[in-house]
């Protein structure tokens, strides 16, 4: 019998819960800890906004790559089969539903039993035997192998210092928090910080409210995601060398995108062709080069690969058009907050005087905080302070091996300890997608609870290359 834990709930867990349950035997056991009432919805599909929509197509969203077109053949059983894009509540009701199916022995009554344990993790200790994972309030929960799928953590603040700002209700300082936005007054001034796609959803939700306040959105470089098209395919050949090397990746990609477009292909096309070949690439590229693309392309990249609906791009243009949106490029360089209002400085890109701006609200749309280590989580910090968590060499989520154990600080893989989801995002890049999530729910599944009884399954996607709160043992303690 295999007791596997899964530490977070949100789409990351849930696929890999449902995997498993498919994988294991009768006898093997899966627990999800998870300290909010569902499994499955994360940050992105806690939504219950009808405006909030998928960015991707019903037929990219299945979690299992051997049914593809689950999602799809879900929506068609409701009603819904012939919508694009579908709110992402919708999905919520779907993985919920898919997940309480196999949590009930609906689909594989012969599998391992499946259960939810709500609490947070704080710990981690090695027993004779096994682990004992120690839960905030006191209770403990026993494993033989344990995967960490704590997916996006919430952003960190914008600035160091902010007087007066931070722990108020004129700070939002998570976009996903339910009903932040009923608070605010139709006519007070906004400023998201942040121009990607939680700025999206914020701009939607205070447009179904006809918010009339000024808005004004801030980023380095004032870019927001492009709008999707039509579906298309567009063959992108990598020639030898191109993918070791940034500046020809993406000199070959806009002369590509060009070529698409005057054949009718849109642009879309050739950077979704690329995505596909990402986890591959990203491995390729020295650590120098992944650092240049960090450094220098990224925010490029991620406005034309993370899309918004037609939908949303019209509320965006709309919104800019009219005067009522404002988006600046720069850098928050201070705040100054009193009763009556914030008073918020901001360098603009390519020099000159700077902006201040006096605002009601403030909302940090900075995305996830890839600072783990420092960020509010206990477990990830006490397992990184006793050697057994490494940082992948971008420092952006957790090192693992090619089968998603945990690389410990003397370079030796878990066997007992793994990781999936965004937490990898580092070492693979292209790790958020649903479809994505699911092959490597698939791949860990087999490796978790079946080596002995069926054939290796290779990873689709490769890397490049305890503990409570109060008392951290040495590294040695684990294997």
């Amino acid at each position: 019998m295999t007791v596997v834990a899964i530490i977070g709930g949100g789409l990351s867990g849930a696929a890999l819960a449902m995997h498993l349950r498919e994988t294991g035997d009768t006898g093997d056991s899966v627990i999800v800890i998870e300290p909010r009432n569902e499994v499955g919805l994360g940050q992105a599909f806690s939504t219950r906004e009808s405006v909030h929509l998928l960015n991707v197509l019903p037929g990219r969203m299945s979690p299992f790559p051997a049914r593809p077109g689950d999602f799809t053949d879900f929506a068609a059983a409701r009603g819904r089969g012939g919508e694009d894009y579908l709110p992402r509540a919708f999905y919520a009701d779907y993985l919920r539903d898919r997940f309480s199916s196999l949590r009930h022995d609906g689909r594989q009554p012969g599998g391992p039993a499946l259960s939810v344990l709500r609490g947070k993790a704080v710990g981690i200790e090695k027993s004779t035997e096994d682990y004992q994972i120690a839960l905030a309030d006191g209770r403990t929960c026993r494993a033989d192998k344990i995967v960490l799928a704590l997916g996006n953590l919430a952003p960190r603040p914008p600035l160091a210092d902010a007087p007066g700002l931070y722990g108020t209700d004129r700070y939002v300082e998570d976009p996903w928090k339910p009903g932040f936005i009923e608070t605010f007054a139709t006519d007070e001034r906004v400023l998201i910080i942040g121009t990607g796609l939680s700025m999206v959803d914020v701009l939607l939700s205070l447009e179904a409210r006809r918010h009339r306040g000024p808005i004004i959105a801030l980023s380095r470089h004032g870019l927001v995601p492009r709008p999707q098209a039509a579906s298309a395919c567009w063959p992108l050949p990598l020639p030898p060398g191109t993918a070791s090397s940034v500046s020809a990746l993406f000199h070959l990609l806009r002369r590509q995108a060009g070529l698409a477009e005057s054949t009718g292909v849109p642009w879309q096309a050739v950077v979704d062709a690329l995505r596909q070949q990402i986890p591959s690439v990203w491995r390729h590229l020295s650590a120098e080069q992944q650092r240049r693309f960090l450094r220098h392309v990224r925010p490029w990249w991620d406005a034309h690969r993370h899309r918004i609906p037609a939908s949303a791009a019209r509320s965006l243009a709309s919104l800019r058009e009219s005067g009522q949106l404002r988006v600046v490029a720069g850098r928050l360089r201070a705040c100054r907050a009193d009763a009556g209002e914030v008073q918020m400085e901001v360098a603009p890109r390519g020099g000159g005087d700077h902006l201040t701006f006096a605002i009601d609200r403030v909302i940090n749309c900075t995305g996830p905080n890839y600072d783990i280590v420092n960020a509010d989580q206990p477990l990830i910090k006490t397992l990184a302070d006793a050697g057994v968590l490494t940082l992948d060499r971008n420092r952006l989520g957790v090192a693992v091996s090619d089968d998603y154990a945990l690389i410990d600080r003397g370079g030796q893989a878990s066997r007992h300890l793994y990781a999936m989801g965004p937490m990898l995002r580092g070492q693979f890049w292209e790790i958020n997608a649903a479809a994505e999530i699911g092959e490597q729910a698939a791949s860990l599944a087999h490796r978790l609870l079946a080596p002995a009884r069926r054939s290796p399954v290779p990873s689709t996607r490769g890397p490049s290359h305890s503990l409570r709160e109060t008392a951290v043992p040495t590294p040695s303690t684990f294997p």
